[in-house]
């Protein structure tokens, strides 16, 4: 009885944390679409590596354990890292753009040695 009483405190845990989680990206995603200066805070292999864990993660639960609950839930999570991973690239082929590659004007700031 307690393993079922426990198993049903975890994925109610597991779907109420994944959907908040969802929501949380809404500010982050905000403060990317906002940014003038091409997201440099932002990690793209981090966020490249968050897609693919909750992709997987997902996909282990329906094709493993028949969870559709927790495929959606994780797809939505990768979406959303995604979207972020979007909007940064976005803002950064804008900003490049804009301002120049950023390669040009630091190496014309380097001296010769010698």
């Amino acid at each position: 009885m307690l393993w079922i009483v426990g198993g049903a405190a975890v994925a109610a845990c597991f779907v109420a944390f994944n959907t908040v989680r969802i929501a949380l990206y809404v500010p982050q995603l905000r403060t990317c679409l906002r940014d003038m200066h091409g997201c440099p805070t932002i990690k793209l292999f981090t966020w490249c590596s968050w897609i693919i864990a909750n992709a997987s993660t997902g996909l282990y639960m329906w094709m493993f354990q028949g969870d559709a609950w927790g495929l959606a839930l994780n797809l939505a999570n990768a979406a959303m890292s995604a979207a972020t991973v979007a909007v940064a690239l976005v803002k950064r082929r804008h900003h490049r753009r804009a301002h120049g590659s950023g390669r040009a004007a630091v190496s014309g700031l380097r001296t010769r040695r010698g």
